[in-house]
């Protein structure tokens, strides 16, 4: 068994308390980015910008994470992970309060902005800390509970958040969130244990990256990912609600129904990971989320919003786990805050660039209906078929070592 693969130190107890304080992390990170998405049309709304720029918020924010994660990935093993994890959360929780000032599209771009570059460092730090405490033959289960954490951020974070800005207004539904990532703050210093000095062992470099199969793949891996999936998400908001006719006050249980099957679906997924490998579950869910897709938005045929929101939400959620997994494999011991660090900032250009390209893709119609859909669809179903492809090299090419 490799170095990278020996089994975490800590006893169940710790173990599960840096699974569910990553779980936490995870929840209250998806949330403060997740929200924005479907608050389009409040923007909309009472700040005079176009629901179809809703991609261009969202990308702002993952573009930032992805500047700040880059710039700092060299230095994140160097220091203490949970002290690192305490001021990234508490960096995030400021950020996305203040978010609530923006008065117009360019100032909520600027905070959103803001609040990217505060989360750039929060899941590279958050996964490194999981890997390093939880046993290779465990972690299928622990990336499908930290993959779940968005799942749960789309059934009651969401939820939550459009009920808080229905009722109030939208920045108090920011306020909330930041004022939850205080409280994770605070239960991760109580709470999480100590896991190790920081490295004193060269960090991981550009040009090691660059002259790694392995590296190579598992960062494409994770753009792919996540790109195949923000091309769509952008828009399916408005696309409920101005294409489709769905009520906006039936909004918030229809993002709970495809967490809630999200959710299963992930701890599915993970505990197949474990006993069957990654390959099987990615296949599966990447062939469910193909078909969803390709029948519910590139044909466009007459199914039932609902319907057709838990699957896509459910299928997304389960194919990220294999993927996420085989990603993790990656980096040695000594580098992984550095390599979460560049895997997050390819997540973030994936979503971002992803975001960006849906919103020129798809146009507005004076009655707010969205035109292009279809095609938005059929990039991401290429997009989808990539991942399965590059997804089984990184397998074959984990399985050499």
């Amino acid at each position: 068994m490799s170095q990278k693969n020996s089994p975490a130190t800590l006893a169940a107890a710790e173990e599960n308390r840096v699974i569910w304080l990553v779980v936490a992390v995870q929840f209250i990170h998806m949330v403060d980015f997740v929200m924005v998405m479907p608050l389009g049309p409040d923007f909309a709304r009472t700040i005079d910008m176009d629901a179809s720029a809703i991609g261009m918020v969202g990308g702002v924010f993952t573009l930032a994470a992805a500047a700040s994660a880059l710039i700092v990935y060299r230095f994140l093993d160097r220091f203490n992970r949970k002290r690192s994890l305490i001021i990234a959360v508490l960096a995030l929780a400021i950020t996305t309060a203040i978010t609530g000032l923006a008065w117009n599209y360019h100032s909520l771009l600027l905070f959103r902005a803001l609040a990217g570059l505060a989360a750039g460092p929060v899941t590279a730090l958050a996964l490194a800390t999981l890997t390093d405490g939880v046993a290779v033959e465990r972690r299928g289960r622990a990336f499908g509970l930290v993959v779940a954490a968005f799942s749960a951020s789309a059934v009651v974070g969401v939820p939550l958040g459009l009920e808080l800005a229905r009722l109030f207004s939208w920045p108090v539904a920011f306020v909330a969130v930041g004022a939850g990532a205080l409280v994770v703050a605070f239960c991760i210093y109580r709470y999480m244990p100590e896991l190790g000095a920081a490295s004193t062992r060269p960090a991981l470099s550009f040009r090691q990256v660059a002259g790694s199969r392995r590296h190579q793949l598992g960062l494409g891996v994770m753009f792919v990912a996540v790109f195949s999936i923000f091309l769509v998400i952008p828009q399916l908001s408005g696309y409920w609600q101005f294409n489709r006719g769905f009520p906006r006050e039936y909004l918030s249980l229809l993002y709970m129904g495809g967490g809630v099957t999200a959710f299963l679906l992930s701890s599915v997924s993970g505990k197949l990971v474990d006993s069957k490998g990654a390959m099987f579950p990615l296949v599966i869910f990447a062939s469910g989320l193909i078909v969803i897709t390709f029948v519910s938005f590139t044909l466009a045929l007459a199914i039932p919003v609902v319907v057709i929101f838990v699957l896509y939400m459910g299928f997304a959620a389960a194919r990220s786990v294999p993927s996420q997994m085989l990603s993790s494999m990656v980096p040695a011991p000594h580098q992984r805050a550095g390599y979460m660090a560049l895997q997050s900032a390819t997540q973030s250009l994936g979503a971002g660039i992803g975001s960006v390209l849906s919103s020129m893709m798809v146009y507005e119609l004076p009655d707010h209906s969205l035109v292009n859909i279809p095609l938005v669809s059929a990039v991401s179903i290429c997009c989808l078929l990539l991942l399965i492809w590059l997804c089984s090299l990184l397998n074959v090419e984990l399985s050499r070592s």
